[in-house]
Parts: structure tokens; sequence; C-alpha cells
């Protein structure tokens, strides 16, 4: 009872799709444009918080991020959240470390293997 091997019609062989092409599309896609911060957020939604600030911020969570062991692309995540966020709902100044590091938690959970507990 031995099999051959099957050949596979041309139009299906079409259909099927590299998974890395599939990653490759949506890697290079063009951003939702509702996805993406507005630039000019600092001029326009943010009174209590300075380009100097967000700096602080970003670096505190770099150096979080460097001892927790995250992987480059949480950090990068978690700012682009930051950004988004402060974009759209004024913060006070008072509030930003916890919107910082609650940005990095959800970042973790898409980003690392093994994110931080909260415990």
């Amino acid at each position: 009872n031995s099999r051959t091997p099957s050949t596979v019609a041309p139009e299906t062989e079409k259909k099927r799709r590299d998974p890395l092409d599939e990653v490759a599309a949506y890697t290079y896609q063009e951003p939702d444009p509702e996805l993406l911060p507005d630039p000019t957020y600092m001029a326009h939604m943010q009174t209590d918080i300075t380009p100097a600030i967000r700096r602080q911020l970003v670096e505190w969570l770099y150096q979080v991020g460097c001892e927790l062991g995250f992987h480059q692309e949480t950090l990068h995540l978690s700012v682009n959240y930051i950004d988004r966020i402060l974009s759209r709902v004024p913060i006070a100044r008072s509030r930003l470390q916890l919107l910082g590091i609650t940005c990095a938690f959800i970042a973790c959970k898409l980003e690392e293997y093994a994110p931080p507990s909260t415990h």
C-alpha cells in the first residue's frame, strides 16, 4: 500500500502564502493614522509636561527595562503607548511615572516571553 506524493494544482499553490511573506507585509504596511501619536501634542495637549520631563521618563523606563531584561521592542512599544496617550489626554506631571510603568507593563504582556508579575 504505497502512497505516491500528490501533486498540487498550480492554482492551489498560488493560494498558499509563506508566513514570512505575511510578516514582512505586516511589518512594512503603512501605520494606521489613528494609532500614531500627534507629533505636536506637547504644544497642544500637555500643559504640565515638557519634552525634558518626557525624556526623563523615557530614560527611567530604559533603566528599568535594562534591569528587568526587557527586549528593545518592549521599550519602544512602551514609549509609543505613552506618546499615543499623551497626544490625546492631558496628564498631570505627578501621574506620568504611573502612566509610564503601566504602558511598559502592557507592552511586556505583548512582547516578553515571561512578563514581570505585579506581585
